[in-house]
Order: C-alpha cells, then sequence, then structure tokens
C-alpha cells in the first residue's frame, strides 16, 4: 500500500466516508494547489481535524525520495 493510499484511507475512516471520495477530494485539491499528493493529503487530514504528526516524516521521506529518482 502506498502512503498516499495510507493517508487516504486514514482519513476515509476518520469522517466516515470511503477511499474514492477522498481521493477525489485530494484529486481536485491537488489541481487546484499544483503541489504533491501527498502534502495535500496532508492538508485535508488537518482540515477535517486529524492529527498528522506521526505522518509527516513519512511524507518528508517520500517527497526526498521523488526528488532524488
Amino acid at each position: 500500500m502506498t502512503l498516499l493510499i495510507d493517508i487516504a484511507d486514514r482519513i476515509a475512516q476518520h469522517i466516515g466516508s470511503d477511499r474514492r471520495t477522498v481521493m477525489g477530494r485530494i484529486n481536485r485539491m491537488k489541481r487546484e494547489l499544483a503541489i504533491e499528493a501527498e502534502v495535500v493529503a496532508l492538508i485535508l487530514a488537518v482540515e477535517e481535524g486529524m492529527d498528522v504528526s506521526g505522518l509527516v516524516p513519512d511524507v518528508d521521506q517520500a517527497l526526498v525520495g521523488k526528488v532524488q529518482s
């Protein structure tokens, strides 16, 4: 499972929704903000009242990996 899917699943569980709906929201925000989907997922999670402090290091590492490849 990718980090993005993991975050989307956590958001979906938190708000009582499904992954598809959450991914749709993430994709819309990604187009509007023009930033990486993982960062958008964190923003959405915070907007929904979630504590993302445990996810930030994972997203940071994922982004560094994208830059290095």
